[in-house]
């Protein structure tokens, strides 16, 4: 046959960048960006496809919502019921992105989620989005808030969100869950894992996890940042047995920050988005990867141009 072509679109994190300069009322926003990706049959016959990916316009989104300041810092893009959903790790909000696939697409909110139980006055720091048996899953990056003295302050990000298509919000203690996967990547307390790219497989009914951080010491805000991983783990519906693989090579400073699974691959080929950020040098960059189950690499890390920290991915 003949290549195989697949639109996608990718959200940016502006961390500060997010604010608007210059606006008079404060205004927030982040880019939207198109992504092409061809699947390119070799030459050879069984010979593996080749992958390669194109870029295409950049719209920006725009919302004033804020939470003490900031806002839009959007992570990950995920299709509910027909519908492109991202959300901001601020504020909690839960945005639909109108007209995703089109010329004009435009952030709406639909919902506001609070971290940990649902009782606290801070947004939840949403970092991965899934859709599970109907629900939407919402994390956070899986590490309890530690002091400086390395003292917990709260476990409110081991806490999990259910969305159902009525726009009803449940909140799951998930901590045992995340105390899995740490155990089975050798990252037990108090080494962490950082989460930011985890997905359900409905072909597979297994868990996937791409961890952005892999840490087996105690955390330490600039070390941290050299703590990127290239382990996956697929994990039963009740976290109970927990299959680890590596792919690709290790960079310290890239750590994953989304995925999808490539349409019509019965869930075996994984499109992943990396991202480094260099707090002291104030630089960014985005990375876009395809590889299998079996941990073969199919497209190496390609850098994204514009050097922007990009953390959700989603066909449409």
């Amino acid at each position: 046959g003949g290549d195989a072509i697949f639109n996608f679109r990718i959200i940016a994190d502006l961390d500060h960048g997010a604010k608007v300069e210059g606006s008079k009322k404060p205004l927030f926003h982040s880019i939207l960006r198109e992504g092409v990706l061809v699947r390119s049959v070799a030459g050879s016959e069984g010979g593996s496809p080749r992958y390669s990916v194109s870029w295409g316009q950049e719209h920006q989104l725009y919302s004033a919502h804020n939470e003490a300041g900031r806002g839009m810092e959007l992570s990950e893009l995920v299709n509910y019921n027909g519908r492109i959903y991202t959300f901001d790790d601020r504020t909690g909000i839960i945005f639909e992105v109108e007209d995703a696939a089109g010329a004009s697409p435009m952030a709406v909110p639909r919902n506001i989620v609070m971290e940990g139980d649902g009782n606290t006055d801070k947004g939840m720091k949403i970092e991965w989005a899934t859709v599970k048996d109907g629900l939407m899953y919402l994390g956070s990056m899986g590490k309890e808030y530690t002091r400086p003295d390395g003292s917990v302050a709260n476990t409110n990000n081991l806490w999990v969100v259910t969305v159902d298509r009525d726009g009803v919000v449940t909140h799951h203690d998930y901590k045992d869950q995340y105390a899995k996967l740490r155990s089975v990547a050798g990252a037990g307390w108090p080494g962490y894992l950082i989460h930011e790219a985890i997905a359900w497989s409905e072909a597979l009914r297994r868990w996937v996890i791409l961890p952005r951080r892999v840490s087996e010491e105690a955390y330490d805000e600039e070390l941290d940042e050299k703590k990127g991983s290239n382990m996956v783990m697929l994990a039963d519906e009740g976290f109970e047995q927990i299959k680890l693989f590596r792919v690709g090579q290790i960079t310290p400073e890239r750590g994953f920050s989304s995925f999808k699974f490539l349409p019509h691959t019965n869930d075996q080929v994984i499109v992943a988005l990396k991202s480094e950020e260099n707090a002291a040098a104030g630089t960014e960059a985005s990375y876009i990867m395809v590889f299998d189950l079996n941990g073969k690499v199919l497209m190496d890390e390609t850098e994204i141009p514009g050097l922007h920290k990009y953390e959700g991915i989603e066909f449409v």
